[in-house]
C-alpha cells in the first residue's frame, strides 16, 4: 500500500457474524475505529484491503474512499472500464453482498478513510473516489 506520506495505518480485518450482519454491527464498530485513530490517536487516514462485497459497498457507504487503480486492475481478462463497471454493479445490487471478489489477496480492492478534508483531497489527487462518484456518471474512467 502506498500510503501517500501519511502515517502507515492499515486496519487488518474485523468480522460481523452473519447472524449479527445488516443490523449496525459493523457500523459502530467503523465509527468507534474512526473515533480511536482520528480524535484519540491523532491520525490522517487508515487504510485498508477487502475483496468482501457487502463489507466494501458498508465501507464506501461509511465515507471510504476506493483506490481507483485497483478496480480498474481487478481482472486482466476485462477492460478496466469493465472491471469499473463490474464493481459499481456489484457494491450498488444488495443480491451481491454476500459475494467476495475472487482471486488473491493481492487482488483486493484498497480503500482509505480520512480525517479530514485535507486528507480525503489528498488521496482523491492520488486516485481515490468515493463510492457517490464512483456510481454517479461524473468517474474519470
Amino acid at each position: 500500500v502506498d500510503y501517500l506520506g501519511l502515517a502507515p495505518v492499515y486496519g487488518k480485518r474485523f468480522s460481523v457474524l452473519p447472524s449479527c450482519r445488516s443490523r449496525g454491527v459493523g457500523k459502530q464498530i467503523l465509527d468507534h475505529c474512526h473515533k480511536y485513530c482520528f480524535a484519540d490517536l491523532g491520525l490522517r487516514a487508515v487504510f485498508g484491503t477487502s475483496a468482501e462485497i457487502g463489507a466494501l459497498a458498508m465501507y464506501g457507504r461509511e465515507g471510504a474512499l476506493y483506490s481507483l487503480e485497483t478496480i480498474r486492475d481487478y481482472s486482466h481478462k476485462n477492460s478496466p472500464e469493465e472491471n469499473v463497471a463490474f464493481f459499481r454493479e456489484m457494491i450498488s445490487n444488495p443480491f451481491f453482498k454476500s459475494y467476495r471478489l475472487p482471486g488473491p489477496a493481492a487482488k483486493d480492492i484498497r480503500f482509505a478513510y480520512c480525517a479530514d478534508d485535507e486528507t480525503r483531497e489528498l488521496l482523491r489527487a492520488n486516485g481515490y473516489i468515493s463510492k457517490e462518484e464512483l456510481l454517479g456518471s461524473g468517474t474519470q474512467e
